[in-house]
């Protein structure tokens, strides 16, 4: 028995849950569309079954699809965790610290302590999201982001 082992496959059925459109998937991984196309046969093949269905608005998720959608959301996650982990496990600090900040904070707050951060670890790299401070929580809720900057 065969497994998915490339870590691409569980991105796309993630990103096919959040798109559900093969065209935008090929373009966020800057992939061929019949690449996304074939990988996606290729999982319907391991697993013996239909992913999506076409309809004339696009393409609508299985029952099965989304299972394994919110499975390669659950596999991305845990893989994201043993990358962070293993990153903080050296002595010296280094990794993505992913930071949410409502767009005032990410504006006025953040660039400045960010710089300070910096100065003293290196090696630490950030991503930051903006947005509205409920969106923000909610990506701090779902483990998107380590540390959340909102007003209220």
């Amino acid at each position: 028995m065969s497994f998915i082992v490339d870590e691409r496959d569980w991105l796309i059925l993630n990103l096919l849950y959040e798109n559900k459109n093969i065209t935008h998937i090929a373009k966020k991984l800057t992939l061929a569309q019949p690449t996304i196309s074939s990988r996606i046969r290729q999982i319907e093949k391991r697993f013996g079954i239909s992913i999506f269905v076409r309809t004339k608005k696009g393409i609508q998720l299985t029952i099965e699809g989304e299972f394994l959608a919110k499975q390669a959301k659950n596999f991305l996650k845990m893989m994201q965790s043993v990358d962070d982990n293993l990153r903080n496990m050296k002595e010296v600090p280094s990794g993505v610290l992913r930071i949410g900040a409502s767009t005032f904070s990410a504006k006025y707050i953040l660039p400045d302590l960010l710089s300070r951060f910096k100065l003293k670890n290196p090696n630490v790299e950030f991503k930051v999201i903006s947005g509205y401070s409920r969106d923000i929580v909610q990506q701090l809720y779902e483990g998107n982001i380590h540390v959340a900057f909102i007003r209220g």
